[in-house]
């Protein structure tokens, strides 16, 4: 999992798309057998829009990013995981959501402590959303089949871990059937279009 801190209010993590991986793993073993073949049908599930194509802005090349490697033990792990399990809504909650979740509290409560006029400003967590799997999207598609999701909350310094692990869950949720659905064919080109100018 990579998490970027953008700034103290902004947090882009990258949630792990497996599903993507695993139909290459049987090719070392040298097993047929085990081979799921890849899809290469996206493009005709979903409009090709090219002015929705994500370009780097400019500037994020005269930016001097600061790198932070987090290494956390499966045991730690599996202590946030129980910690949510009996709370949260949604079910059980994922490694990336109760790791995401620790970082961004940790981030908003060293916001609050650099400067107290930025209590109460909203914090951003976004997420990369793996669509496979979703309704009519298989699972072994290959291709950038991930939709942005943005998790919001009020800078605190009270902000629990629950709280942010459901405020992830509620931004994935968003992220459902019905809505891959909406933005396939035709017919989700107004909408993509839509939803590119705000």
């Amino acid at each position: 999992m990579v998490v970027q801190i953008v700034s103290k209010e902004n947090i882009i993590p990258t949630a792990p798309t497996p599903d993507s991986l695993k139909i290459f793993k049987p090719f070392p073993r040298g097993s047929s057998s085990e081979v799921e073949n890849p899809s290469f049908i996206v493009p005709s599930l979903f409009p090709q829009i090219p002015s929705l194509s994500f370009k780097v802005p400019l500037s994020f090349s005269r930016i001097k990013f600061v790198s932070r490697r987090f290494v956390f033990d499966g045991l730690k792990i599996a202590a946030l995981k129980a910690q949510t399990k009996t709370l949260t809504s949604g079910g059980e909650s994922t490694q990336f959501e109760v790791v995401a979740a620790l970082l961004w509290k940790c981030v908003a409560k060293a916001a609050c402590k650099s400067n107290d006029s930025s209590l109460g400003n909203p914090s951003n967590l976004g997420v990369s959303i793996n669509l496979r799997g979703k309704k009519g999207v298989p699972k072994n598609c290959v291709g950038n089949l991930v939709w942005p999701g943005l998790a919001q909350c009020k800078l605190s310094p009270e902000l629990g871990h629950k709280t942010l692990v459901d405020k992830i869950k509620k931004c994935k949720a968003e992220i459902s059937d019905d809505f891959v659905e909406a933005v396939k064919g035709d017919a989700g080109t107004e909408i993509l279009l839509k939803l590119q100018k705000g």
